[in-house]
């Protein structure tokens, strides 16, 4: 489904760039464009991405039973790695490892009553 909607988005952005008039949109189109193609290279290069509560995150089987992962919240980057034969159980793992950076960055949020002093 996901290699469908970025075909998808590709052409119409394509179509969109060579009718576009102005710089301005030409620009956007551009970026979006550019977006749209490097995603389409994640994908076919085996890299599944996935989202966590508005974090997304990346998956990719490095060889048989570890799976290397990556994601961003604000402007840190947790990368790691699972051992686990089933993708399934990988995604769990990395699902975890994102509810607890989201919990210690929501510790850390200035001007919270319940924490104490």
């Amino acid at each position: 489904m996901d290699k469908f909607i970025h075909r998808e988005n590709l052409s119409l952005f394509k179509k969109r760039l060579s009718e576009a008039r102005d710089d301005a949109m030409r620009r956007v189109l551009l970026r979006l464009l550019a977006e749209v193609e490097a995603r389409d290279a994640v994908l076919s290069a085996g890299v599944k991405i996935m989202n966590r509560k508005g974090v997304e995150f990346t998956l990719v089987q490095a060889e048989p039973d570890l799976w290397i992962w990556r994601f961003r919240i604000g402007e840190s980057e947790t990368t790691g790695k699972a051992h686990a034969k089933l993708m399934g159980l990988a995604v769990h793992r990395v699902q975890q490892r994102i509810d607890r950076e989201l919990k210690k960055a929501r510790d850390r949020a200035p001007g919270r009553s319940d924490v104490p002093n």
